[in-house]
C-alpha cells in the first residue's frame, strides 16, 4: 500500500513517526513512498541486513553524460550502444536540432535523456519564476515526448551562481526540487549546496574524453586514478560518468569508442543511464528496513516510489550470517545470490502496483482561466481541468469517462517560486467510472521581495496512474505571471531602461560621439547610419520577462543584429550602454558593474573613476551616464547573457526613467 509522506533530515526517526522529511534552507522535497513486507526464513539466527551502495555487489557505476540538442548526439548514441555502455542525454527543448522522434532514440536501447533547461541560458541571468519555468518546462516537454520520467539535470554552462546575485543559487535549488529532480552531474552542486534538502541529490565522478579531439592517455589517467583510489571518489559519490559533449567527429568517435572499449564488459561496473542510476541511490539512501518485532524474520520496507525515483532498478540488499532457507518479498520467492560463505545478496524489486509509467502526456491550459475540460488522448477516456478557480485557489479538475475504476491517481502540484511553499500533495483513492473530481489546492503566501514581481512563469500538476487499465502519467499546466511590481520596483529595474549599441572593435573604438550624447535630453543616434551595431536598442517584452532585473542586456533584438555581431563572440569588444537615472538627493554615485568600465561620460563630460568606481558630488535630479564596456572576450553574442550593472547613492538603487 502506497502513502504520501513528506521526506525528514533525519530518516530514521522520520520513518518511525511515519513521516519522512527532507529540508534545506530554501528548498523542501515531499516524496511519495510506499512499503512492503519481507520475510526472511532462516534455521540459524537472522542474518544482518546491509543496503548496497551500488546494485548487484558492483563497484561503480558506469555512465555517461551528453549535452545539448546537438544532431551528433546520435552518433554517440549508435557508439555507446556498439560498445556495450549506457548514458543519459540532457537536453534542451524541443527544436529542429533534436526534435520528438531523436530524443526517443536517444532514451532507446538502455539510455535516457534527462534536463537541460528550456533555451540553455545562463540560469543566473533569468529571474527566479523564468527559472522555475525553464527548469520544469524543459522535464515535462520532453517527458510527454520519450513516455519516460526524467530525474536528472545538468546547468547549462555549468552555471548556478554568481558573488553579483547571492540570491540566485538557493532560487536555483528551490526550482529544481520543486520541479522533482533528485540527481545533477554537477558533483559541486549536489555535494555542497547548503540549500538543497540535505542528501536528496545523487551525483557523478566526471571523466571527459575530449569533446572534440580523444585524449586516451588523460582519460586513462583519470580512470586509473578513480580506480587506485575509491575510497576517495566514492565520497563524491559511487557514480563514473563519461562526458560532457557530443561534438567528436567520425574520426575521433572511433577513437572514442575504441578507448571506453577498454572500460566495458568489467564485472565490477554496473552500465546504467544517469536515470537508472539516480533511482537506485535515491532507493539506497532512504530505504528504511525495520524488523517487526511481533514476527521474527519479518520486517516492514519502506522505500521511495517507482515514480518519483525515476525507474525500475531493484533494491540489493547484503545479508551477513547462516544462507536464509527462503526469501519473500510481498509473496514472492526471491533468488538468494551467494557472494561469499557468510554473504548472500537479494534484489529487491518493485511489487506489481509499483510500475512505470507506459505514457505521459501533457496538456497546457493557457491562462488558467477556462473552465473547459481537455480530454488526453495519450490517456483514452480520461478528461482534464487546472487553473485558478474563482477564490483564488488553484483548482484540480479529472473526469473518468471510462467503464472502468482507477484505483489510485497520485497528484503533485509543482508551483513557481514566487510562492512561498513549492509544491502540493494528494490522492485519489478511487475514480470510478463517469465520476469527475474536483481538488482544490490553496496557493499559500508570496514571497516579498523585488526579484519575484516579474516574470512569466508556469504552474503545473503531475498526475500518476499506476493502475494496470491507464500505468500513465498526466502532466497539465496553466501560464501565470508573477505579482505585479510596484512603480517604486519598476523604476529600479535597470534592464528595462538602459539603452544599448555596439559591439565595436576596441582598437577602432571612438567615444567622443557618446560624450555629446550623454547630456540629459540628448537625442541617442546611430554612429554610422544604416549601421545595426551602432543601433541604439532596449530590451523588449521577451527579455523584460524572462531575465533579472539587475542585469544590462547588450543585444539586439532581431536576427539580422545577431549575425552581424556573432563575429565577436569570445573576442575582444566594447560596447556602450546608456543610461537615464534620478536622485532624490545629491551625493557620491557608486555603480558596481560586472564589467569593466573603460570609458565613461556623465551629464556631457567625460570622468575619469576612483578606485571605487564612485563618481562624487552629483547632485539631485535628472541625469545619464554613457559607458563602454570591455567584454573581456567573454561574452557570446549568439544567446543572450545580460551583465550585472547597480547604480546606488548611500546603499539605495536610484531611479532610472
Amino acid at each position: 500500500m502506497s502513502q504520501t509522506r513528506p521526506l525528514s533530515l533525519s530518516v530514521f526517526a522520520g520513518l518511525l513517526l511515519g513521516v519522512l522529511l527532507l529540508a534545506g534552507h530554501a528548498a523542501m522535497a515531499q516524496v511519495t513512498v510506499f512499503n512492503q513486507t519481507l520475510v526472511i526464513e532462516s534455521d540459524h539466527d537472522q542474518p544482518n541486513i546491509d543496503i548496497q551502495p551500488v546494485p548487484f555487489n558492483k563497484d561503480w557505476a558506469f555512465t555517461a553524460r551528453w549535452d545539448d540538442n546537438n544532431p551528433n548526439a546520435l552518433n554517440m548514441h549508435k557508439a555507446m550502444v556498439d560498445i556495450g555502455i549506457k548514458g543519459s542525454f540532457y537536453l534542451n527543448g524541443s527544436s529542429r536540432l533534436m526534435d520528438a522522434q531523436g530524443a526517443r532514440t536517444l532514451a532507446s536501447q538502455g539510455c535516457s535523456v534527462a534536463g537541460h533547461t528550456v533555451h540553455h541560458y545562463w540560469l543566473t541571468t533569468v529571474n527566479p519564476n523564468a527559472v522555475f519555468k525553464e527548469i520544469l518546462l524543459n522535464r515535462i516537454e520532453r517527458e510527454a515526448e520519450v513516455d519516460f520520467p526524467i530525474n536528472s539535470f545538468a546547468f547549462p554552462f555549468g552555471t548556478y551562481w554568481t558573488g553579483h546575485d547571492p540570491q540566485s543559487q538557493p532560487d536555483i535549488s528551490d526550482a529544481l526540487v520543486r520541479s522533482g529532480y533528485h540527481h545533477c552531474v554537477y558533483s559541486h552542486f549536489a555535494k555542497n549546496t547548503q540549500y538543497l534538502p540535505k542528501g536528496l541529490f545523487s551525483t557523478v565522478n566526471q571523466v571527459v574524453p575530449g569533446d572534440r579531439k580523444i585524449n586516451a592517455d588523460k582519460f586513462r589517467a583519470k580512470m586509473k586514478d578513480i580506480l587506485d583510489n575509491p575510497e576517495k571518489y566514492k565520497q563524491t559519490d559511487y557514480s563514473i560518468s563519461l562526458g560532457v559533449h557530443p561534438w567528436q567527429p567520425a574520426p575521433e568517435m572511433e577513437k572514442f569508442k575504441q578507448v571506453v572499449s577498454e572500460y566495458a564488459g568489467r564485472d565490477d561496473f554496473w552500465y546504467c543511464s544517469q536515470t537508472e542510476f539516480a533511482a537506485y541511490r535515491l532507493n539506497a539512501k532512504y530505504t528504511l528496513i525495520t524488523p517487526d518485532e511481533s514476527k521474527v524474520g519479518t520486517y516492514k520496507v519502506s522505500r521511495p516510489t517507482i515514480e518519483y525515483a525515476g525507474e525500475d532498478v531493484p533494491l540489493s540488499i547484503t545479508l551477513t550470517g547462516s544462507k536464509p532457507s527462503k526469501v519473500i518479498l510481498d509473496d514472492k520467492v526471491l533468488d538468494i545470490i551467494k557472494l561469499d560463505e557468510q554473504s548472500w545478496m537479494v534484489n529487491l524489486p518493485y511489487t506489481q502496483d509499483q510500475q512505470l509509467p507506459s505514457k505521459v502526456d501533457w496538456l497546457h491550459f493557457g491562462d488558467g482561466k477556462s473552465t473547459e475540460l481537455k480530454t488526453s488522448e495519450e490517456i483514452p477516456g480520461l478528461a482534464f481541468g487546472f487553473g485558478y478557480d474563482s477564490s483564488g485557489d488553484i483548482l484540480l479538475t479529472v473526469a473518468n469517462n471510462t467503464d472502468k475504476p482507477i484505483s489510485t491517481i497520485y497528484i503533485v502540484i509543482r508551483k513557481p517560486l514566487f510562492y512561498e511553499i513549492g509544491n502540493g500533495f494528494d490522492r485519489i483513492k478511487e475514480l470510478k467510472p463517469g465520476q469527475t473530481i474536483k481538488l482544490p489546492f490553496t496557493p499559500g503566501k508570496i514571497k516579498s521581495g523585488i526579484r519575484y514581481t516579474q516574470g512569466k512563469t508556469i504552474v503545473a500538476a503531475e498526475l500518476f496512474m499506476p493502475d494496470p487499465n491507464v500505468q500513465a502519467k498526466a502532466h497539465l499546466t496553466f501560464d501565470v505571471t508573477g505579482p505585479q511590481a510596484t512603480a517604486e520596483e519598476k523604476a529600479v529595474m535597470i534592464r528595462d531602461f538602459a539603452h544599448i549599441t555596439g559591439p565595436f572593435v576596441p582598437k577602432e573604438f571612438d567615444f567622443a560621439p557618446y560624450v555629446a550624447m550623454s547630456q540629459t535630453d540628448a537625442q541617442l543616434k546611430p554612429t554610422t547610419e544604416g549601421d545595426l551595431l551602432t543601433t541604439w536598442s532596449t530590451t523588449d517584452a521577451a527579455a523584460s520577462e524572462m531575465f533579472a532585473y539587475d542585469r544590462i542586456f547588450p543585444f539586439g533584438q532581431s536576427k539580422e543584429w545577431y549575425k552581424a555581431a556573432n563575429v565577436f563572440t569570445r573576442k575582444p569588444a566594447y560596447f556602450v550602454a546608456a543610461i537615464d537615472f534620478e536622485m532624490s538627493e545629491a551625493g557620491a554615485l557608486d555603480i558596481k558593474s560586472e564589467l569593466p568600465i573603460m570609458k565613461i561620460a556623465v551629464d556631457g563630460k567625460e570622468i575619469t573613476f576612483d578606485k571605487d568606481m564612485t563618481i562624487q558630488g552629483m547632485s539631485a535630479g535628472k541625469h545619464r551616464a554613457i559607458m563602454a564596456l570591455d567584454t573581456k572576450s567573454k561574452l557570446v553574442f549568439y544567446k543572450p547573457k545580460p551583465v550585472f550593472m547597480e547604480l546606488t547613492v548611500d546603499g539605495k538603487s536610484v531611479m532610472y526613467r
